[in-house]
């Protein structure tokens, strides 16, 4: 294994730092940092490409409401990822806002088209009830008579 010295200032006693733990470095002696990872082998380069640096994971922040920021705009600190996806779901849900929002608009439309007909319809019932209770003779409405004759 290949021991390599860190650079000045990193060999605290304290603990290793997460940027060398990531990178598989580790802390030896006092004064000595070793780098180790069971792809690194004398001898063995082409393992070498599959060695790969861990990634930090980061936990998502917690949000805390008290009663005097309630009332205030609350700035929330997110990766540009979070917001990227934000925006574009923001833009596509206001497309299909203004898709509904027109068929809605038809629909009304159709909606008072609708009852425009059903009125003229019931207008025309009543005047054709009115006529079948007109008067009779020999069973047949002498309104119908008078309709055939006026064509």
């Amino acid at each position: 294994m290949t021991k390599i010295r860190s650079p000045a200032g990193l060999d605290s006693t304290v603990g290793p730092t997460p940027e060398l733990v990531d990178t598989g470095f580790h802390k030896v002696a006092a004064n000595r940092w070793e780098f180790s990872n069971k792809l690194f082998r004398r001898g063995e380069r082409d393992k070498l490409r599959e060695i790969c640096r861990k990634k930090a994971t980061y936990s998502k922040p917690q949000l805390r409401l008290s009663s005097e920021l309630a009332d205030e705009p609350r700035i929330l600190s997110a990766s540009s990822e979070v917001v990227e996806n934000l925006i574009c779901e923001n833009k596509r849900l206001r497309r299909e806002n203004n898709v509904l929002s027109s068929e809605l608009a038809a629909m009304k439309n159709k909606f008072e088209e609708l009852l425009d007909l059903a009125t003229v319809y019931g207008e025309s019932s009543d005047k054709q009830e009115a006529d079948e209770n007109g008067p009779m003779v020999f069973g047949v409405r002498l309104g119908v008579l008078r309709g055939e004759r006026e064509k």
